[in-house]
């Protein structure tokens, strides 16, 4: 394990003084919490695999079509004279995310974003499935 003062200044965590890659070999997490996190990534892959073919008023759920200046945001439609409306809901929406990120962005990080849930859920069990427990792989 690196101490803080060991780690060093000039180069990444990850690499060596010589330049190589030093590999990580992340451990299994096991307790009440992991498996309620399990929970809610299950949920949540199904969410955001399902949601592009989700319709509402017969035009998916999001969809953005520059070429044609319409949006489709959740049932509702607007077109590219909407812009000075859709930028002030837009500058709010940003802004309630700026405030929640500030106030929540751990939680986010570590619960909700598609790129955490994906890369624990989906591609850290296929290194399991295929290169065994980390002790394992370190070897």
């Amino acid at each position: 394990m690196i101490s803080h003062e060991d780690s060093p200044n000039d180069r990444l965590a990850t690499t060596s003084a010589s330049g190589s890659r030093i590999y990580l070999y992340p451990t299994d997490v096991k307790g009440k919490l992991r498996k309620l996190r399990n929970i809610v990534y299950d949920i949540l892959i199904v969410i955001f695999l399902v949601m592009p073919w989700i319709r509402i008023g017969g035009q998916p759920v999001l969809l953005f079509d520059i070429p044609h200046r319409k949006f489709h945001i959740f049932g509702l439609s607007f077109w590219g004279h909407d812009a000075p409306m859709l930028f002030l809901v837009f500058l709010t929406v940003v802004a309630s995310i700026l405030l929640l990120t500030a106030l929540f962005g751990r939680v986010w990080c570590g619960w909700g974003c598609p790129q955490t849930v994906f890369i624990d859920r989906v591609f850290r069990r296929i290194e399991r499935w295929i290169e065994g427990p980390s002790g394992k792989r370190k070897k």
